[in-house]
Parts: structure tokens; sequence; C-alpha cells
């Protein structure tokens, strides 16, 4: 996975660079593709798209379009993460209420995308509706982190498509800087049976005490005498695997009960 990530940021910086220099030299552009309009056969304009193309690379040396977009962004995230973390009105007891309010504030910036589409070319709203129908009721994403994820992995390359590349850059970036905020943790439902009835509290410390030492943290935990049951929602730093975490910690057999886990 690290590779595929460095050779894809390594793709990305540069074509970027390539891009921007080759915007700042228009007199290659012409040198390059001016002669294809005097070629027998040829459309006079067939290097427009490669003007068009130029100039989205271009764009990211305007530098008071750049902080437009900046600007833009930063202030839907903002009052997405105000809209989405507050009141909050108690501690999260599931996955889906750990990762709800994190895809909301992606939902804000895909919003604040779409209209910076829109803008640029208004039968856009057409074609993201259509998408939005598309990924609604014909894919299968699962939880809302993945689904904002997929939603605004179809916008940027909407704002590609557009050559409205600083856009799609700023965009990417400030998926990447609310990963590493809001999703350094993956959130585990564990559920611990088949415990002696007399030794489910002792287990229930023991299991807690056991995943914090290895860097979890459990915000929500719940014991079920009745049922010899203990529920927790396990929030596992990304380094870990939630399945050989398990299996590695050092608990004691009676303690240990039967744990199964469902990541969400």
């Amino acid at each position: 996975m690290s590779k595929v990530l460095a050779v894809a940021l390594a793709s990305v910086v540069a074509a970027t660079w390539a891009g921007s220099a080759w915007a700042q030299q228009s007199d290659l552009l012409t040198e390059l593709f001016g002669g294809f309009g005097s070629m027998e056969g040829v459309p006079d304009d067939i290097d427009e798209p490669f003007r068009e193309f130029v100039d989205g690379f271009a764009a990211f040396g305007n530098l008071p379009f750049m902080l437009q977009e900046l600007l833009s962004l930063m202030i839907a995230v903002g009052l997405g993460g105000l809209i989405a973390f507050f009141p909050r009105e108690h501690p999260p007891a599931t996955a889906d209420e750990y990762q709800r309010p994190r895809a909301i504030v992606m939902y804000a910036l895909v919003g604040a995308v779409v209209a910076e589409l829109v803008l640029f070319n208004p039968p856009m709203a057409f074609v993201v509706f259509g998408i939005g129908g598309l990924m609604r009721f014909r894919s299968v994403v699962g939880n809302p982190r993945d689904t904002a994820r997929a939603i605004l992995a179809a916008v940027v390359g909407l704002a590609c498509g557009l050559k409205l590349f600083p856009l799609a850059a700023l965009a990417t970036l400030f998926y990447w800087g609310g990963t590493q905020l809001f999703w350094v943790r993956t959130p585990v439902r564990l559920a611990v049976r088949k415990l002696d009835p007399e030794r489910v509290p002792t287990a229930a410390g023991a299991w807690l005490g056991a995943l914090e030492a290895r860097g979890c943290q459990v915000p929500h935990l719940r014991i079920r005498e009745g049922k010899s049951r203990i529920e927790m929602l396990v929030l596992v730093p990304m380094r870990l695997d939630p399945e050989r975490l398990l299996e590695s910690l050092d608990l004691p057999l009676e303690l240990r009960g039967s744990a199964d886990w469902e990541l969400q």
C-alpha cells in the first residue's frame, strides 16, 4: 500500500510540475501544436483542447484564485465541523456513531467542491445528480467514511475532467488532512462472550487494561452480567491490525472468553 501511495503521489506531483512549467511556455505550446492547423485534413482548432489542458495547470500560478479556493474549502470544512460535532450529546457507542460526524465534515467538503464545479459549468449539476443517484442505488460502499470517500473521488474526477486541477488538488489535500485528523484510529465493535458470570466485571477491567496498554481507546463499555457478555467500542490505532491485536492480547484464559469483532 505504501508503494502504491508513493507512486501515485509522485505521479501527481510530476504531472502538476510539468503542466505548470508547460503552461508558462506558451511559445512551446505553439511550436508543438500550432502547426496542426496547417495540416491538410486536420481542423484548425484541434489544439484548443491542449490549450484548455495547459490553462488548467496555469491556474496554479493564479494566487488570488488559489486563495479563493483555499478559503472556500476551509470555511466549508470549518462550518461542517461545527454542525457535525456540536452539540455533542454523548460519547459514541457504536462505530457508526463514531464515524458519522467525521463523514459529515467530508460531505461539507464535497458540497463545496460541487458548488465550484456547478459555478464553473452549470450543466454539471445534472451530472453530479446522476452520479449521486448511481452511487446511492447501484453501489455498495459500506460505512459513512467509504461513502464520503467515494463521492469525493467522483467530484475530484469531475474537476480534473473540467481542467480545474487546482480545485481537485486542494480537495484531495483537504481529504488527506481530514483522514489524518479524524481517522487515525479504526473503530471496532467488540463483544466478549462465554464468560463466568462471577468474573464479568473483573474480565471487563482486564480487557480494558490490555487494550489501553496497546494504545487503544475505549470510549464505550457495557457490561451485561445477565448474559455474561461485555460490549465495547474500541478505537484501534491504524498501525495495528484489529484481528491480530485481539490474538496477541495477554489475558488469563478464564477472563478471555470468546471475542468477536465487527469492523464498520
